[in-house]
């Protein structure tokens, strides 16, 4: 929750004290800001449509002043075990895996997602 001052946005007014809640989960699920192709996997979706116009849609540590500030560091550290993990193994769906996205918290897959892993 975010604490405001007085002053106005839009139609509504806000006094001092009032909280705002941004349902984040409403963000992740909006056809008007990711398009009409919302739930399959698309990485392109990221590339320039919508972090250009809404760069900070997807925020999993916050953002501004009050972001976190270890955010570089674990970005480097998470590419770099991911990098270690995809250099020596290999990933593939298990054959009768179906997609079914559900919106809870955050968008995640209704069933359990089985992963064949080989190592290389």
């Amino acid at each position: 929750m975010f604490r405001v001052h007085s002053g106005s946005k839009g139609y509504q007014c806000l006094d001092n004290g009032d909280y705002i809640r941004c349902a984040k989960q409403l963000w992740v699920a909006n056809k008007d800001m990711k398009g009409p192709d919302l739930y399959p996997f698309n990485p392109n979706r990221f590339v320039n449509r919508i972090t250009s116009n809404l760069p900070h849609l997807y925020m999993p540590f916050g953002v501004g002043p009050r972001g976190c500030l270890g955010q570089n560091f674990a970005m480097v550290e998470l590419k770099v075990l991911i990098a270690l993990i995809v250099s020596n193994f290999s990933f593939s769906l298990f054959p009768k895996y179906r997609h079914v996205p559900t919106l809870r918290l955050v968008v995640e897959p209704e069933h359990d997602v089985d992963l064949l892993v080989k190592k290389l």
